[in-house]
């Protein structure tokens, strides 16, 4: 089988055009399933997703409109202002009010911090020696009883 060079010459650049479509046909078609690919990805992200199962949140105790999130309040309006006093009575009135044991004990523990802030190491001793502070806040309540008890001991 002889090929004729004049023959050749002719039927190369068939030859090379028709691999020339091929690869374009063939490269359309690579693109075509990236295209497909990235519209399907964009679809499952854009789906709204399936209701998860939520674990049943733990519920506080309806309260009134006063007493929404008191401790806090009382804090920032006393407490970080320097009103220590104001503090006390304040949240002495949420320790007698609150059916909450963790925010009586926070309540409780500020209580003794403006205490020591105002210099009466004893009195914050009877509240940072109590269980359900120790309970709540022991590494809050551990320093504060040993900085009370060092002021008490350097007197």
């Amino acid at each position: 089988m002889s090929v004729n060079i004049k023959t050749a010459a002719r039927l190369l650049p068939v030859f090379v055009i028709s691999l020339a479509l091929m690869g374009r046909v063939y490269s359309q078609y690579l693109l075509d399933e990236e295209h497909k690919k990235a519209a399907e990805k964009k679809a499952e992200q854009e789906a709204p997703k399936p209701l998860e199962k939520k674990k049943a949140a733990v519920k506080k105790p309806e309260r009134g409109p006063s007493q929404l999130d008191d401790v806090d309040i009382v804090l920032r309006r006393t407490f970080f202002k320097g009103l220590f006093r104001e503090s006390v009575k304040e949240l002495q009135g949420i320790v007698a009010g609150s059916g909450d044991a963790r925010e009586a004990s926070k309540a409780r523990l500020f209580i003794a911090r403006s205490y020591i802030e105002m210099g009466q190491y004893r009195k914050a001793l009877d509240m940072l020696i109590l269980p359900e502070v120790k309970r709540y806040f022991p590494k809050d309540a551990s320093f504060w009883e040993a900085f009370a008890l060092t002021r008490i001991g350097s007197r």
